[in-house]
């Protein structure tokens, strides 16, 4: 495996994976130190072939730059676990700006810094400046469609949850009908991702569905919530799942479809009682 192959597979562990990074961090940056090690401080005559070959030089620049993003959103990890947001903004915004000049290849080390900095802003109450992130998040990812894979996804729901958390409904609209041409493409592959796609796409149509319905914009809402309570209900996160059915349990209600609506909550209250974390999930108190 390449240095580069290897790099990006420890970004992806870090992203896909975030359950399993901590118990293999000592590892990757024992192995990564061995990298660095290997590289710079190589025999003269490795040095002089590579001041012979600038675009050698060059690459290994993206190196070092690249364990340097690594080593900040670290930091800035730890900053989180010690809830230590002003130490984390400095740390995730110091890993931002080192990974801006970085070549596309490193799209998704660039992304996840940026999306762990919009999300302490969003902590903080910076919703502006978070939503400048994300839009970013979504630019380096569209750039390089082929690497990013599904982040490219995930960060359009970011974006329209941002925008649907801020009352930009509109807005958060666009950016879902994006998300859904984009996990549909995903499925019609018929490859191995298609089924996690799948799921993915409900998140982004209950979330819309729940955006409109907050809105009061309940017509626009219906078709949102009515493509994800049609799944069954293994197919859709728990969470989604119940929010969905309360949502459009009170828009048949308020409808005037009372024999339709009272089947709902039916369902409703039962998947309540076979899923009672993702009551707690919703906010709903025993």
């Amino acid at each position: 495996m390449s240095v580069i192959a290897w790099l990006q597979q420890l970004t992806l562990e870090r992203i896909m994976e975030p359950q399993n990074w901590r118990p293999r961090l000592d590892d990757h940056r024992a192995k990564l130190s061995r990298l660095v090690v290997c590289l710079f401080f190589c025999s003269s005559t490795c040095l002089a072939q590579v001041a012979t070959k600038p675009a050698e030089k060059h690459h290994d620049k993206d190196l070092e730059t690249s364990y340097e993003v690594n080593a900040a959103i670290a930091r800035g990890d730890n900053d989180q676990a010690r809830r230590d947001l002003g130490a984390a903004s400095n740390d995730y915004s110091k890993a931002v700006n080192l990974s801006r000049p970085l070549p596309d290849r490193y799209c998704l080390l660039k992304a996840e810094a940026l999306q762990k900095l919009a999300d302490v802003l969003n902590a903080e109450k910076k919703s502006e400046q978070a939503e400048v992130l994300l839009k970013e998040c979504v630019t380096v990812l569209e750039q390089v469609p082929e690497t990013a894979g599904l982040q490219l996804g995930l960060a359009l729901f970011d974006l329209e949850s941002q925008y649907g958390g801020t009352q930009q409904v509109d807005k958060a609209a666009d950016t879902a009908v994006r998300a859904v041409g984009f996990y549909r493409k995903c499925i019609a592959t018929g490859d191995e991702s298609g089924r996690v796609c799948d799921r993915r796409l409900a998140d982004v149509q209950g979330l819309m569905g729940c955006v409109f319905f907050l809105a009061g914009r309940f017509s626009e809402s219906e078709p949102w919530l009515q493509s994800v309570i049609a799944r069954d209900d293994d197919q859709v996160r728990p969470e989604v799942m119940l929010v969905s059915l309360q949502a459009y349990t009170k828009l048949m209600f308020q409808n005037g479809k009372i024999l339709e609506s009272a089947r709902i909550a039916h369902r409703t209250e039962e998947f309540r009682r076979k899923h009672p974390e993702a009551a707690r999930a919703a906010g709903e108190t025993p």
